[in-house]
């Protein structure tokens, strides 16, 4: 419901496309944990994501490396696919 209003009310000020991309994300996986977030997110987006969602420092993001199901390591610029599995190595 609260969908429908807000695309009515910004229907003059935004274009449908626009709208579109709003309500789209998608989940990525973190250590067996599912964290939703948006598309075109990067290794370090979910990073933050996750530190905030489990209380960790956020200082401490930076310093994680992470790898992805194969155990390839991933920069943290990485972009991200829907359903993509990654692991946080230094927890």
């Amino acid at each position: 419901m609260e969908c429908k209003l807000f695309c009515k009310f910004a229907s003059g000020i935004f274009p449908k496309k626009f709208l579109l991309i709003i309500y789209i994300a998608m989940i990525v996986i973190v250590n067996d944990c599912r964290i939703r977030i948006f598309r075109g997110a990067t290794v370090g987006d979910v990073l933050l994501r996750y530190a905030v969602r489990n209380g960790l420092e956020l200082s401490v993001v930076s310093a994680l490396r992470v790898t992805d199901k194969w155990g390839h390591t991933l920069d943290h610029a990485a972009p991200l696919t829907d359903k993509q599995s990654i692991k946080i190595i230094n927890l």
